[in-house]
């Protein structure tokens, strides 16, 4: 809403200020420069959507059937820009959409890694849990034998014991 445009964007209409103040709005071309008298600004619009904003000086005092060039040339400026404004947002949608498929493939990597790093951990716990139950066996076997002996020193004892009673 600041200034002229601002104003011609806010109200949707096309803005003719007749007394251009001295130092306003300089015009310049290739041929020289100069100070407009009047300056008529109009919003480009299509569709409800302002995709420009025309904006004419003139040397001399607008004719009546000038004033309307902006609101007849609106519409063909907003359609003719539109396409243009469409390929840049397109430009930065495509290029969003390529960052996010960047980072997609960073992730996968870096979750393959990762998968390939706990697959890599279970098969040394898989290793680990052999080794453990190999020598579980191991035990269980030694404990086995361990009872085996104990048993037959007990039965030792229990003889020796019986022939310590016989000779006393």
């Amino acid at each position: 809403g600041d200034g002229l445009l601002g104003q011609a964007l806010k109200e949707d209409r096309a803005l003719h200020v007749q007394e251009v103040p001295e130092g306003f709005l300089p015009v310049s071309s290739g041929l020289g420069q100069g100070q407009p008298r009047e300056v008529m600004i109009a919003p480009a619009t299509v569709d409800d959507v302002v995709h420009a904003v025309l904006e004419l000086g003139f040397f001399r005092r607008v004719l009546p059937a000038e004033k309307e060039l902006p609101a007849r040339l609106s519409e063909s400026l907003a359609v003719a820009v539109r396409p243009a404004s469409d390929r840049t947002r397109l430009n930065a949608l495509l290029e969003e959409t390529q960052q996010q498929a960047e980072e997609l493939q960073a992730q996968q990597e870096e979750l393959q890694a990762n998968n390939d790093e706990l697959e890599a951990q279970g098969n040394v716990l898989k290793q680990a849990q052999a080794q453990l139950e190999a020598q579980h066996a191991e035990l269980e076997q030694s404990n086995a034998q361990l009872e085996a002996h104990a048993d037959e020193l007990q039965v030792q004892r229990d003889e020796l014991a019986k022939a310590q009673d016989v000779l006393r």
